[in-house]
């Protein structure tokens, strides 16, 4: 049967046969007798097909596997089921050139980036390099944080970030002992304040600022 351009749908009692290559995924599909035969014949030219210069000779060389298809049984070529209806629809020429395109980048799979095997190994690596980095996440450790002995019980084996509640200094005994000391022996004795300021010398009896005369 010659592709048409447009799906053509089959009767509902159609069974594929091994001149009907079935699109889709799984198992049932890969072990069907045609897509084993399909993939053989991409295997066959996949040489030729990396070979080509340009891309249309690469056009042509599908071209020429899906005629071969299409032209071995009354009912030949690519066939998709209607996962609603059930029913199996013999599809375009324009979706069986996709469908052999794909398979031959499956094939060669080491050239193209869009191939089934290199998308795969690809994804794996982005799950290994996800993993690895939630590892180094899980094993960064968090700092001790500081709380005050109110949020917990002092023990020896805590450490606490020290802290007060103002800027203000509030003076003890012991502090004013200290000073008092410095000032030597005999403060302690004073009835006076040891920490009022010395007066200024008064000046109002004499002009502090009259100058001295020069001796003639």
């Amino acid at each position: 049967m010659v592709l048409s351009n447009t799906a053509i749908v089959l009767p509902a009692d159609f069974i594929p046969t091994e001149h009907t290559i079935i699109i889709g995924r799984g198992r049932v599909v890969k072990q069907h007798s045609a897509n084993k035969k399909f993939d053989k014949m991409i295997q066959a030219i996949a040489a030729d097909y990396q070979a080509a210069p340009c891309k249309s000779e690469k056009g042509a060389i599908l071209t020429r596997l899906i005629h071969e298809i299409g032209s071995a049984a009354d009912i030949a070529g690519f066939v998709r089921k209607d996962p609603t209806t059930g029913h199996w629809t013999l599809v375009e020429e324009a979706l069986a050139r996709q469908t052999a395109a794909q398979a031959m980048r499956n094939a060669l799979s080491h050239s193209y980036r869009s191939s089934k095997q290199f998308k795969s190994k690809r994804r794996m690596q982005q799950i290994a390099q996800q993993q690895q980095q939630q590892q180094l996440t899980m094993t960064v450790q968090v700092p001790p944080r500081c709380v005050s002995p109110s949020e917990s019980s002092i023990s020896s084996q805590e450490s606490y970030c020290s802290y007060s509640s103002s800027n203000t200094y509030e003076a003890t005994d012991d502090t004013l002992s200290l000073l008092l000391a410095a000032f030597g022996n005999n403060v302690s004795n004073q009835t006076e304040n040891p920490f009022e300021p010395t007066p200024i010398i008064d000046c109002l009896e004499f002009d502090c600022f009259e100058p001295i005369p020069l001796a003639l």
